[in-house]
């Protein structure tokens, strides 16, 4: 009888093991590594923007590089918003942001990557009626769909992960951090600080911005960004500041994954709040 229970228990534990690993598979995100430190040349990316892409990238990649098109129900790409209303204004935003913000697309590992390119995250966005539900179709710029959707070097990242985070800064940190993880020396490329200003703050470059003194952006930025990584996601990010005399020249971060933990229970991804979001990304305003 004791046998029989301890078989019991542990094809129970073996079930659950699989059931987590089939999860955790159902919401792994392959992404190249051409587009972790995406540099905005036009427009602002807001972190619900890239957040949304994310899951876009995840859904077209699901349906294969072959097609010009994809498509997914609105709902199952962010939640939050009343879709019984006519009021689709909200959503749009995002998709305006993805179809017309110019980017750089480039890894963190500087000469890594076949080539570098230029477009806009998106091609077009179509939202489409049918029936009781929205649709959202959209495509992507020849230049880059072949490494988007099927990606020869890219970072493995959970969008249960990706969802915790509430920055851009520690959203970006935390995807750029994960194609480093892994490897022996658990370091990220090491560049100039100034490199790093548009890729974590998601806005383009500018002598007007907030951050050109390196001890401002140090403080409101970076710090941040890898406290909110530490607390909420399964890396441990530590900040390395390389000088040259007194002047911080190039930063660069050493990554290691936490321990295993035992796996939490079952949850489902928290909807996105996409109209506070909205109100938040744009500095209190939300456009109606």
């Amino acid at each position: 009888m004791a046998m029989s229970d301890t078989r019991i228990k542990t094809k129970r534990i073996v079930d659950s093991a699989k059931k987590t690993a089939s999860a955790d598979q159902d919401h792994l995100l392959r992404k190249p590594v051409n587009t972790l430190a995406i540099v905005p040349k036009s427009e602002k990316i807001t972190v619900t923007a890239r957040k949304i892409y994310n899951v876009m990238l995840q859904y077209a990649q699901k349906q294969g590089v072959e097609k010009d098109r994809y498509q997914a129900r609105l709902v199952e790409i962010a939640t939050g918003i009343d879709f019984n209303s006519n009021n689709t204004e909200v959503i749009k935003q995002y998709f305006r942001q993805m179809a017309t913000t110019g980017v750089e697309w480039q890894s963190p590992t500087t000469g890594e990557g076949a080539r570098w390119s230029i477009s806009a995250l998106i091609a077009h966005a179509d939202l489409i009626q049918r029936g009781n539900e929205l649709l959202l179709e959209w495509s992507y710029a020849p230049n880059i769909k072949q490494e988007l959707l099927d990606p020869q070097r890219f970072a493995k990242m959970s969008l249960q992960v990706l969802a915790a985070l509430n920055t851009m800064a520690s959203l970006v940190l935390y995807e750029i951090c994960c194609r480093y993880a892994d490897n022996p020396s658990g370091l990220t490329a090491r560049q100039a600080w100034a490199w790093w200003r548009p890729v974590l703050t998601g806005s383009p470059d500018s002598a007007t911005s907030a951050y050109q003194e390196y001890k401002i952006f140090n403080r409101d930025v970076v710090k941040k960004a890898v406290k909110k990584v530490n607390e909420v996601t399964d890396l441990d990010v530590e900040l390395i500041e390389h000088k040259r005399g007194r002047s911080v020249q190039d930063l660069q971060f050493k990554v290691q994954r936490k321990l295993p933990q035992l796996p939490p229970p079952d949850k489902l991804i928290e909807p996105v709040d996409l109209k506070n979001n909205w109100r938040n990304d744009q500095g209190g305003h939300c456009t109606r």
